[in-house]
């Protein structure tokens, strides 16, 4: 049986900082999966309209990491008006 232990986030990044980098990267790896699945998991829970802000919210971050790599164009705000 596996004892609980409460660690801070603080404490818990000191540790985390004492790791070996191929020790570090696996470690993310398995915190990115965890945090996926929780996200699937409250996802299924979400209303059709919730669901819906969800998806625009994932694309616009989708989108700023995009803009961000260089892979995407934004316009500037002026541009934008003056096509309206």
């Amino acid at each position: 049986m596996a004892a609980t232990i409460q660690l801070s986030y603080r404490q818990v990044a000191d540790l985390a900082r004492q790791l070996p980098a191929s020790e570090k990267r696996k470690l993310a790896r398995q915190l990115v999966k965890e945090v996926e699945q929780e996200d699937r998991s409250v996802e299924d829970t979400l209303t059709p309209a919730q669901r819906k802000t969800w998806n625009t919210i994932k694309q616009g971050f989708a989108e700023l990491k995009q803009y961000k790599e260089g892979k995407l164009k934004t316009r500037s705000l002026k541009e934008v008006l003056n096509e309206l």
